[in-house]
């Protein structure tokens, strides 16, 4: 149905303790996300989306580029359709948290998903 993003505010690069089943038995052997962002996914997957997590910045504890990292994440956004052998035009909703929120603005104001972004959600951007 279509494709939904979820940006990570500044520190939900950093583990928060939370564990869930599986975790252990994943390739990063623990997991990232609160539980309502795990609820998040569930709940889209659910109803038909792919859903992708992304993290901007230069590394662990960096928050968005506001300027660059809208290119990084269209080249990521391009390569998973690619591999998942997914229409390149299909539609893109996307959401985020604090400095993600703010960043859901700045990845609509690039245009470089070329008509592909439908919704943005901020949320406590």
């Amino acid at each position: 149905e279509g494709w939904v993003g979820i940006s990570s505010d500044l520190f939900a690069q950093v583990k928060d303790g939370w564990e869930f089943p599986g975790c252990k038995e994943s390739r990063l052997k623990r997991c990232l996300g609160l539980p309502e962002e795990r609820r998040l996914v569930r709940m889209a997957r659910q109803r038909g989306f792919l859903v992708i997590g992304v993290s901007g910045g230069s590394g662990l504890k960096s928050c968005w580029d506001m300027e660059g990292d809208p290119r990084r994440v269209k080249d990521a956004v391009d390569y998973v359709l690619a591999e998942e052998r997914l229409p390149g035009q299909i539609p893109i909703y996307a959401t985020g948290a604090s400095s993600g929120g703010a960043f859901m603005g700045a990845l609509a104001s690039s245009r470089v998903l070329d008509g592909r972004l439908r919704c943005v959600a901020p949320q406590i951007s």
